[in-house]
């Protein structure tokens, strides 16, 4: 049977490393009597691949891409059951995705996330989880979105076959943990495409303000017996310092911050 859920859309990142597939995930809202608000987070996949979803995966019928802070229908065939990954729901199909129009949003109070660390295993690197230790530590979630205490993008280049391997990373302390984590949000370095560093060059760093800077974090499926976190998503807005401020009142200042997230070539960024 399938089921229609309402998301906020708060990730819309590259998967492997190609364009053509994204990961997206964002949080349901939930309509109660006293008006609609967050709830927990939904990760559609598809039954391909990885689970990553194409292009004609995340698109409205009217062929505009899915985007992070839309609020947005999507048709699910059911939960996967992933203990690693809880949120995972699998895409009913290439037309699961419905805009539900102009309406009222949930407030942001509940967007920032406070859990005492990111899947952090024991004596481990901060980076990544082993399979077993996760398996047998099955986490509440995969998602969150976490505010750091400082945070910083690193974009390099190294040599590699045929051409440069460029390398986005993000470099951020949060409860006192510090993580250099793969940077998946590609409206987050598109606009410092053209000044990446040849290879053998410094590193370009862009601080990020701590107070103005929100994270979507995320646990990937495993790969070579671990699970690797990464950066989904980096949001910059001072809005975001604003107390019962609505959704609905970020959204234009999102779309229009220092990551430029209205550009339609971009994928509508994630």
């Amino acid at each position: 049977m399938v089921v229609r859920k309402r998301l906020l859309v708060l990730a819309n990142a590259v998967r492997n490393h190609r364009e053509e597939g994204r990961c997206i995930a964002g949080r349901e809202v939930v309509d109660d009597p006293g008006g609609p608000r967050l709830g927990g987070w939904v990760r559609p996949v598809s039954t391909h691949g990885d689970g990553e979803l194409w292009c004609t995966e995340r698109r409205y019928p009217d062929g505009r891409w899915v985007g992070v802070m839309d609020v947005a229908d999507v048709a699910l065939a059911g939960p996967v059951g992933d203990p690693c990954q809880p949120e995972n729901w699998t895409l009913a199909g290439p037309d699961g995705w419905t805009d539900p129009g102009r309406g009222d949003r949930p407030p942001a109070d509940g967007l920032v996330e406070t859990p005492p660390g990111l899947w952090l295993q024991p004596g481990g690197p901060t980076d990544r989880v082993s399979h077993a230790h996760l398996t047998a530590h099955p986490p509440g979630q995969s998602l969150y979105v976490v505010r750091p205490e400082a945070a910083r993008l690193s974009l390099s280049s190294e040599d590699g076959p045929g051409h440069p391997r460029r390398k986005r990373r993000c470099q951020f302390s949060y409860n006192g943990v510090d993580y250099d984590l793969p940077l998946t949000d590609p409206a987050a370095t598109g606009r410092f495409e053209r000044r990446f560093p040849a290879p053998g060059r410094p590193a370009l760093v862009v601080p990020l303000p701590a107070s103005r800077t929100l994270l979507c974090v995320s646990l990937a499926r495993a790969f070579n017996g671990y699970h690797y976190k990464l950066v989904a998503t980096v949001f910059e807005d001072p809005r975001w310092d604003r107390p019962r401020r609505t959704l609905g009142s970020l959204l234009s200042a999102i779309r229009t911050t220092l990551w430029g997230r209205s550009s339609p070539s971009s994928g509508s960024t994630g």
